[in-house]
């Protein structure tokens, strides 16, 4: 049985080529997992999450033209704030 890490949080880093997870103590930040953001999925981030024994916090950083395309609304374009 492979040793599950101790966790406080899951940082994540989203740019628009690759992300970045890795998890983070107190004391000390992990190795970091880069993935093809075209590519990432929800069962690689559960798989990734599976690696520590508690729910740690998120802390995440989007690329700002992630933050746009995310923010307009798909069947006009528009902006929704």
């Amino acid at each position: 049985m492979m040793k599950q890490a101790y966790a406080d949080f899951l940082l994540v880093d989203v740019s628009n080529s690759f992300t970045k997870l890795a998890f983070a103590s107190r004391a000390r930040v992990g190795r970091a997992m880069r993935i093809s953001t075209a590519e990432l999925s929800t069962r690689q981030l559960d798989q990734f999450c599976e690696k520590t024994a508690r729910e740690p916090s998120l802390f995440a950083r989007l690329s700002q033209k992630k933050i746009a395309r995310s923010s307009k609304r798909p069947e006009t374009g528009e902006s929704s704030g």
